[in-house]
């Protein structure tokens, strides 16, 4: 038995080779960026380890709070663009007779991807962060 139809073949054409035109994300893994972040006469030493960073601008790592001799590590998630706009979503961490709420950092990172600075939002209170590392 014979069919109406018929075959139908396929053409791939290749297309011309484009490079992107927008700016990468800035690295930042590596050394960890030191600084403070609070409000005076409230601040705390802040150390930010990126752990891993993704081409997308993708971050994980651990931030470090020290105030007043008190140590909290917290992880967190977050991003980086090419336009060196940075989000990280600090987590929230139980203790035994105190919960840290969680935590947003909002800011800007340099153009070599040696420092950061911007605000930090926790439970309706804000702050300010700055942190950087040695290039």
């Amino acid at each position: 038995m014979v069919s109406g139809r018929r075959a139908v073949i396929g053409c791939v054409e290749s297309l011309e080779r484009r490079s992107l035109l927008s700016a990468a994300v800035p690295v930042l893994t590596g050394d960890p960026f030191e600084g403070t972040a609070g409000v005076s006469p409230a601040t705390a030493d802040l150390e930010i380890v990126v752990t891993k960073e993704t081409k997308n601008g993708k971050l994980t790592g651990t931030y470090t709070e020290t105030s007043s001799g008190n140590v909290n590590i917290r992880n967190f998630t977050g991003s980086v663009n090419s336009k060196l706009k940075l989000v990280l979503h600090i987590k929230k961490q139980v203790q035994v007779h105190f919960v840290i709420h969680p935590e947003t950092v909002i800011g800007t990172v340099s153009a070599d991807g040696n420092s950061m600075a911007g605000t930090t939002i926790s439970g309706g209170f804000k702050g300010v962060f700055a942190v950087s590392r040695g290039g």
